[in-house]
């Protein structure tokens, strides 16, 4: 009698599961899964058990609630403990955790941004993490492969260009580079002549982003000849900045070579919410290791622009 009697404790504690912060028990969280994997075949049959002696015919899979019992008598008869409706609300919180496991956010995070959240339900996406991974392994070369297209223009401009009318991964992953070239460049820049840059300081302070351009245009002034297209090489700028600040937020080069073939999810992603895209990211066993492993690849890629 004594298990009984820890086992029936048990459930008072349990009962008040809803009252506790769910990021305290984040820990805790494959203890309480093997736990409610035990409580749902017990009580499977336990209703099974209590079909037979009620004789109902067809007994019901899902646990016992005070709503849903067809029999108003209690399934069992002895002792005064009531065990019917206490699985049911401890047997409540396996549906979000069967969720959670299914699904790369849990809404239970409530303070996840849903633009962190929209990118990662993108990657989660099937069909579409196979075509990224598969592009990622494949070791294709894209900026050799693209030099016929640069005439008369900076070639990462042209790069930028030329996903506006091809789709495909390879032009997206070679916007992504051109992109984030042409960040690095403006970042050593302004560096150089104002001894601090906006990549530095979104780095030093995410929370206080804001619009403006920095120095973008007077960049590109002193760049004329080099930049045929300025509002494309503005634009490949400030979406190369995006690139670098959450590069240096996660301490890896490579998470980028994923982010640019997702890039319409991540721009909208705010620099205020890229400490929470970080931390999904590294939960991910899938993305966090892809995303370290492919940092020296992906400087090499970048690398070309430089030899020509």
């Amino acid at each position: 009698m004594s298990e009984i009697e820890a086992i029936v404790q048990a459930t008072h504690v349990l009962s008040g599961l809803s009252v506790i912060n769910i990021q305290d028990l984040l820990p805790y969280q494959n203890k309480l899964e093997n736990t409610l994997r035990i409580l749902e075949r017990s009580l499977e049959a336990i209703q099974r058990r209590s079909s037979q002696l009620s004789g109902s015919v067809k007994p019901s899979l899902r646990p016992y609630s005070p709503t849903s019992s067809p029999d108003p008598q209690p399934p069992f008869q002895h002792g005064s403990d009531e065990p019917s409706p206490r699985p049911s609300s401890s047997s409540q919180p396996s549906t979000p955790r069967a969720d959670e496991r299914n699904s790369l956010v849990s809404d239970e995070s409530e303070n996840l941004g849903s633009d962190a959240r929209s990118l990662l339900q993108a990657l989660g996406d099937s069909k579409r993490s196979k075509k990224i991974l598969d592009y990622l392994s494949s070791g294709s070369d894209p900026i050799n492969g693209s030099q016929n297209d640069w005439i008369q223009e900076d070639p990462r401009v042209n790069d930028i260009k030329f996903c506006s009318t091809n789709r495909s991964l390879d032009a997206k992953f070679r916007r992504g580079l051109g992109q984030r070239s042409l960040a690095i460049e403006y970042d050593e820049w302004e560096q150089k002549i104002f001894n601090t840059s906006r990549v530095s300081e979104l780095c030093r302070d995410l929370s206080a982003a804001d619009q403006h351009d920095g120095h973008i245009n007077q960049f590109l002034r002193e760049n004329t000849h080099r930049f045929k297209d300025e509002k494309s090489a503005s634009h490949g700028i400030r979406h190369g900045i995006r690139l670098l600040v959450f590069e240096r937020t996660y301490e890896h080069v490579g998470v980028s070579a994923i982010l640019i073939l997702v890039y319409s999810q991540f721009r909208s992603v705010k620099y205020k919410n890229y400490l929470l895209l970080k931390e999904l990211l590294q939960k991910d066993h899938l993305w966090g290791s892809l995303a370290s492993g492919k940092s020296s690849w992906f400087r090499q890629c970048e690398k070309q622009y430089e030899d020509l």
